[in-house]
């Protein structure tokens, strides 16, 4: 393995940003997963991990899927676990049964696989590689989208697995969203490591590659977007916080779901906080349309004269004082333990709250 004395401020941030990230209780059990690809972004997450063992004292596991769509996939997981066993660390190959040629469907499955691997050895924690720029292609994507603050903040440092509506509890990390992927690539350049050019990264016809060839084009544009992010970051801490406090006091499991008494803050926490109550409910990983949100959470905040309605196979009544929700009938099962998952949701968002990185 290659020293990594060449990159020393690289190494001190990592190490810092793990640390923070692994702080939740929930996340000091069984090793940290790596989602490595063999992309530069991924192995550069790596080595650092593997470099830094003795510093931050955690068991790793590597852990590659192959999504069946390109017949290179298995050579570059083959890759991946030589690099991970020539550093004395345990590794996976994730192979998808049912290849589907969508990203949305890649996306879920990879995280399902992910987390399943992770779970099955005691583990809570799943490392990416994301970094800055990734951050700055999803607010510019959000923007285009006309999302609000909450969503213009791009991804964050913690996220809780999309799997996690079907009862997977583990959580996204991202330490390296400090780090530019023009950094992370000088650094392997440095300890010479080859990474993987994924052929989908030049697919032009990918909102995300448009979204990066759009901010490289325009470093002015590149900079709008990413001074907005840092603003909007700061602006959806406290939205974070409110919808931790009120997922963890205010929501309360029924036999037949949730109730509550009274929305959280403004509607745009309020829209995040029924998204959420949604999806655990009904398993949803999809969001529910914006305008019929809208329309509820204004009906809501109108509760004198709001008598029911429906919205994502969930029904939202008005009983006692308070709002019940409930599955649609027919509708899945949630996979038990609502308010554990519950609980642990609002734990990811509170350490959201508060600087991470």
């Amino acid at each position: 393995m290659h020293a990594l004395s060449t990159a020393p401020a690289i190494e001190d941030d990592f190490v810092r940003a793990l640390t923070k990230l692994a702080a939740l209780p929930a996340l000091q059990t069984g090793p940290i997963g790596l989602a490595v690809s063999g992309g530069s972004d991924s192995l550069a997450l790596l080595y650092l991990a593997a470099a830094t063992r003795n510093q931050h004292g955690r068991d790793l596991l590597v852990l590659t899927v192959d999504h069946g769509l390109r017949p290179e996939a298995a050579d570059e997981a083959a890759y991946v676990a030589r690099v991970a066993h020539g550093m004395g660390l345990p590794h996976q190959t994730l192979r998808w049964s049912e290849p589907v040629r969508r990203s949305s469907a890649a996306r879920s499955a990879r995280y399902r696989l992910l987390s399943q691997a992770l779970i099955s050895l005691g583990g809570t924690l799943l490392l990416t590689g994301h970094t800055s720029n990734d951050v700055a292609e999803t607010a510019y994507m959000r923007a285009r989208a006309g999302s609000g603050p909450y969503g213009r903040a791009g991804i964050q440092p913690l996220a809780v697995n999309p799997s996690f509506v079907w009862g997977a509890q583990t959580v996204i990390g991202r330490p390296l969203l400090r780090q530019s992927r023009s950094s992370l690539r000088a650094f392997l350049g440095e300890q010479s490591i080859v990474w993987i050019d994924d052929p989908s990264n030049d697919n032009p016809e990918s909102e995300r590659i448009q979204a990066r060839h759009a901010l490289a084009a325009s470093p002015a544009l590149a900079a709008q977007i990413e001074a907005e992010a840092t603003q909007c970051s700061a602006d959806r801490r406290p939205v974070d916080r409110a919808l931790a406090v009120w997922l963890r006091s205010e929501v309360v499991e029924t036999s037949a779901g949730f109730a509550f008494a009274a929305l959280p803050g403004s509607p745009e926490t309020a829209a995040r906080g029924l998204v959420w109550l949604i999806q655990l409910l009904t398993r949803q990983t999809r969001f529910v349309r914006r305008d019929a949100l809208e329309r509820l959470i204004g009906r809501l905040m109108a509760p004198d004269t709001f008598t029911g309605a429906t919205l994502g196979h969930v029904q939202f009544r008005a009983k006692d004082g308070a709002i019940d929700l409930a599955r649609e009938k027919g509708a899945p099962p949630p996979p038990g333990k609502l308010n554990a998952r519950r609980r642990f949701l609002s734990d990811v968002l509170e350490a959201n709250a508060v600087t991470l990185l």
